[in-house]
């Protein structure tokens, strides 16, 4: 239990730090639903190391923005490794209408913040246009 609330913690400490929160993204859906998801999550990869030891994965899907058209669903890609007990953020995506992109992270990586990642979305799709 120390390992899940250490981890929870540290994790969603960084989340909303990087603007992942339903208030910042003016997200539809209620406030609190994401760290839920997060602890769902994460509770069930904790579970899961006790019966098989193998690292598990997990997708997060926050939503930012009230209008439909103008939404945009990012995915959150989490690894856990039970052997070293430490959960790393291994990608972060952002998809809205047609446009997606999608940014690979690695252990000493620069995190993007949601508004980067918006931004990075809106020039991508400027590009194809």
């Amino acid at each position: 239990m120390k390992l899940f609330n250490t981890l929870i913690k540290e994790h969603l400490s960084i989340l909303l730090r990087l603007g992942f929160d339903e208030k910042n993204l003016q997200s539809p859906y209620r406030e609190g639903w994401l760290a839920q998801e997060f602890k769902l999550h994460l509770e069930k990869a904790i579970r899961n190391m006790h019966y098989d030891r193998s690292c598990s994965d997990f997708v997060l899907y926050p939503v930012a923005g009230q209008d439909v058209k103008s939404r945009i669903k990012f995915d959150l890609h989490y690894h856990f490794d039970p052997i070293a007990k430490h959960l790393i953020l291994v990608n972060a995506g952002a998809q809205s209408g047609q446009s997606r992109i999608s940014v690979q992270l690695h252990p000493t990586a620069i995190i993007p913040t949601a508004l980067q990642l918006a931004q990075f979305l809106k020039m991508s799709a400027q590009l194809i246009d």
